[in-house]
């Protein structure tokens, strides 16, 4: 409740509090799921803060409690995962972002199959990453899968649909392919001018 009403620090001390109190009971085992669901908020609510040290801390402990009590491939581990990724993306540690995410292709393909839109977010996250990082085939690669996936969803976000188009339309100047950035621009421009309250805000972020 706190953390949706923007009162941080309040949820923090909550989420504390309940750490303490399960941790010094019997009633859970140490590595109860039930922990790394309190590290994960925890985690979540320091990020919010811009606290990214604590934040990955946190993250850290919930994937160790995953790991010994979950299943290999169960989707809240990938999850954790993912956002240690971005949590090393935002810290500008590439490489720690690479291999975290490289590793949540693997577990979501195995758990949800090779065009779940889950998928699409990782591929695009990659994507970005890669282009960042001067790597611009790879970043074309990971950010076409990514297409591919979120043009073939049965539910089609268009805000996440137009963020992969501008994105691929930044690696085709990288690449000096002009007239292929003009096409993805125009299809993001097209695509976010018809997203209602974020539409204006969207469309300087394609001009960028």
């Amino acid at each position: 409740v706190y953390r949706k009403i923007l009162n941080f620090d309040r949820a923090c001390e909550n989420y504390e509090k309940a750490l303490s109190i399960i941790t010094q009971s019997d009633t859970l085992p140490k590595l109860h799921p039930f922990h790394s669901v309190i590290h994960n908020n925890l985690a979540y609510t320091k990020q919010l803060q811009n606290n990214y040290d604590e934040a990955l801390k946190h993250y850290n402990m919930a994937l160790e409690i995953e790991r010994k009590s979950l299943p290999s491939t169960h989707s809240i581990t990938a999850t954790t995962l993912s956002n240690i990724g971005l949590l090393h993306m935002m810290k500008d540690e590439d490489e720690k972002a690479l291999e975290a995410y490289e590793k949540v292709v693997v577990m979501v393909s195995e758990i949800f199959g090779c065009e779940h839109p889950r998928l699409g977010v990782v591929f695009n996250n990659l994507g970005d990453l890669y282009l960042r990082i001067g790597q611009h085939e790879q970043a074309k690669e990971y950010l076409n899968k990514a297409l591919q996936i979120r043009l073939n969803s049965k539910d089609i976000d268009a805000d996440d649909l137009g963020a992969t188009f501008t994105s691929l339309g930044l690696v085709h100047v990288r690449l000096e392919s002009f007239n292929d950035s003009l096409e993805f621009c125009f299809k993001a421009l097209h695509i976010r001018s018809e997203i209602p309250d974020t539409a204006t805000n969207n469309i300087s972020e394609t001009y960028r």
